[in-house]
């Protein structure tokens, strides 16, 4: 029989620089891709965006995020999100405590987070999705490479299914709105949120961000459920596999995944860009699917293996240095983004909302950006953990870890 041993937060001379160096680069293509819908009804009027802002400047950014960022970066921090798990179960059975059940407690506090986000500060999060599928997760923990490669590769090829589904289930809908007398129509939803969003008072915002959490989970994000849990488990498979412990004897492996997805991420980006298979059949609108199923997960490893195969440089290793302080505290920053931008577009804030087009939105998130790598750097130098991540490990394990940095660690 194990004995019981207190299982504490990972120390920082455990942690996997390049891992944090790749979180970092994952908070930034998420508030790259993020502006527009911080700054607009994006999540109903994405049609009607190029009307919007048809300046040359604006329509040239716009396609740059759609092609290069899009689907790449939360597809990302889903793949650490699977990389995280292992590290965590490992080192807790390693212990001999009941890695299951604290990993329970992980996410369910990871929940509780995340639903705080999503109804009180902004619709648009992910945390909720990562909890409820870390459940699922949990059940792979002692799955072979075999079953975790072969299931992520089910999961990716059968996802675009559940848009289909999707797709009908939506369709389903108009036509009983249409019985009823009450067509949808995205201009009327756009109007709704911006009078909360622009001109609203806070609960109104509130009530708002609401509506646009119970139609994304009703229409939309439950089909992305599969390509997410693939992506776990491309990160359990990695991390199992030593990449990221001993990158530099992985090299012929990183090569031939960077060459490989490079190639699969522009196939799949040319038929993510062939809109007009989308609704000519249920055919066609599987495999413009499948295009994007393909576009984003391979972006993803392709944006991964360059960061790791930089990183076998000291050249890039200083260079890089800075982004890692963003990714030791990813949680912190993710909501921060969420923090400041809202203030910026909201109401209750500056009162920007509808006003900043896809140009100025990519220098605002860069400058944005630029402060939260300076306020880790400065942060990190006197203390151990973000402010959240300190919250989520001391709900975790039932105890307050020490902030304050010591003399040896610094």
């Amino acid at each position: 029989m194990n004995k019981h041993v207190d299982v504490t937060p990972i120390q920082l001379e455990d942690r996997i620089g390049s891992l944090d160096v790749i979180r970092g680069v994952a908070i930034l293509g998420i508030l790259i891709v993020n502006m527009a819908f911080f700054n607009s009804a994006h999540s109903y009027d994405a049609p009607y965006r190029a009307q919007n802002w048809p300046g040359a400047a604006d329509s040239l950014v716009r396609w740059l995020i759609e092609v290069f960022f899009a689907g790449k970066f939360y597809t990302m921090f889903s793949f650490l999100f699977g990389i995280g798990m292992v590290i965590f179960l490992d080192r807790a059975m390693q212990k001999g405590t009941s890695a299951v059940m604290l990993f329970l407690r992980r996410m369910s506090v990871l929940l509780g987070i995340g639903l705080i986000h999503a109804f009180l500060i902004w619709y648009g999060d992910i945390l909720v999705e990562y909890a409820i599928l870390g459940f699922v997760l949990v059940l792979f923990r002692k799955a072979s490479q075999k079953i975790v490669m072969g299931s992520a590769l089910f999961l990716l090829v059968a996802s675009p299914i559940f848009y289909v589904l999707n797709f009908f289930q939506y369709s389903q809908w108009i036509w009983k709105q249409m019985n009823w007398g009450m067509f949808f129509h995205a201009p009327g939803m756009i109007r709704l949120a911006e009078n909360a969003y622009a001109k609203g008072t806070y609960l109104d915002m509130v009530h708002q961000r609401y509506l646009d959490v119970m139609y994304g989970y009703s229409f939309a994000w439950w089909a992305s459920f599969p390509v997410l849990l693939a992506m776990f488990l491309f990160g359990v498979y990695a991390v199992r596999k030593g990449v990221f412990h001993q990158p530099h004897l992985h090299r012929a492996f990183l090569w031939g995944v960077w060459i490989g997805s490079l190639i699969l991420a522009l196939i799949g980006g040319y038929l993510e860009q062939q809109r007009g298979l989308q609704f000519q059949s249920m055919w066609t609108y599987y495999f413009y699917r499948l295009g994007v199923r393909i576009s984003d997960p391979a972006g993803c490893m392709f944006y991964v293996t360059s960061v790791l195969l930089l990183l076998q440089h000291a050249g890039w290793q200083r260079l890089l240095r800075p982004i890692s302080f963003v990714g030791r505290m990813a949680l912190s920053n993710y909501l921060l983004s969420s923090l400041i931008c809202t203030t910026i577009f909201y109401h209750y804030g500056f009162g920007l909302y509808n006003q900043v087009g896809p140009a100025k939105g990519l220098i605002l998130s860069l400058l944005i950006y630029s402060a939260l790598v300076v306020f880790s750097v400065f942060w990190l130098r006197t203390f151990r953990f973000g402010p959240m991540e300190w919250v989520w490990r001391t709900l975790t394990y039932g105890r307050r870890p020490e902030m304050r940095r010591n003399e040896a660690a610094k």
